[in-house]
């Protein structure tokens, strides 16, 4: 059985049941080393000069995300950034009414990348050590 409590409730609840709490705490330490992925995209695209439309040679992209416990994963969130990322830059536009309400704020009022827009990305991964025993 399940029990939805509120603050407060728990002289409601019948004799023998347990209530288990959570708790947690944090803080920031600046003084910390704190690690970063960091990488470098290139791309080789073609224009078309009188219809502006992009088309996209090639793409490589060399990330460095620290030490890969799951490298498929790793290409796959790559991948997946690649695409939102050329979504973001090729085919989404902000549209402005008149009153500078935003026209185009869902993903009906523009096209996303699919597929054929989206290229098979040339990867590579550099793994450098952490600065600190939080990372691997």
């Amino acid at each position: 059985m399940t029990y939805i409590l509120k603050i407060g409730d728990r002289r409601r609840l019948k004799a023998g049941i347990r209530v288990l709490t959570t708790q947690a705490s944090g803080h920031y330490d600046p003084a910390m080393p704190s690690t970063h992925p960091n990488g470098s995209h290139v791309v080789t695209v073609e224009v078309d000069v009188e219809t502006g439309k992009v088309h996209i040679l090639r793409y490589i992209a060399v990330e460095d995300s620290g030490h890969l416990i799951n490298p498929l994963l790793v290409k796959g969130q790559i991948q997946g950034g690649v695409a939102q990322g050329i979504g973001s830059a090729l085919y989404e536009r902000l549209v402005l009414g008149d009153d500078n309400r935003v026209l185009t704020g869902t993903l009906v009022d523009y096209v996303t990348p699919a597929g054929p827009e989206v290229p098979e990305v040339e990867m590579a991964h550099y793994e450098s050590p952490s600065p600190h025993t939080l990372g691997g």
